[in-house]
């Protein structure tokens, strides 16, 4: 079993865990970090790499899986550079980031999980959980051929 992180600016990512734990029920080998106003980028750095160990630690297969809220920023920029540090250490077989964490996303990372797919078809069905996931009510209506 994979470790799941998620990295997010303020109490994001402890908000969407809470709400994972009501649908879904408390999930081992999920942890949540966010970044906090003034804390400087080096530090949340190290808290995504003590995190990132906690959970490889207790992967059968030291694979990760990290979301974070947006690309390029800092959550998103600490945990490429502590993948980059822990692949090339050799501490992790295969991690995986995505930006732009939502609920449908990261509900899909787990079910993939306990699923036990392959960690590459997760990817790749989390992407699309997660764009699949943001949907306007009346478009939806429209393109189903219902006019309100």
């Amino acid at each position: 079993m994979f470790g799941i992180l998620v990295a997010t600016h303020g109490n994001f990512a402890e908000g969407i865990k809470d709400s994972v734990d009501m649908i879904l029920g408390e999930q081992s080998q999920f942890e949540t970090v966010g970044l906090k106003r003034g804390q400087l980028a080096e530090d949340f750095g190290n808290v995504i790499h003590e995190k990132a160990e906690e959970l490889l630690d207790k992967s059968e297969n030291k694979e990760l899986f990290i979301l974070t809220d947006l690309f390029s920023a800092t959550p998103y920029n600490q945990s490429v550079l502590v993948a980059h540090k822990l692949l090339e250490n050799k501490e992790a077989k295969s991690i995986k980031i995505v930006t732009g964490v939502n609920l449908p996303l990261l509900i899909e990372v787990i079910n993939g999980r306990m699923l036990g797919k392959d960690f590459e078809d997760i990817k790749n069905d989390t992407i699309s959980a997660g764009e699949n996931g943001i949907i306007e009510f009346f478009d939806m209506l429209k393109s189903k051929g219902i006019n309100r």
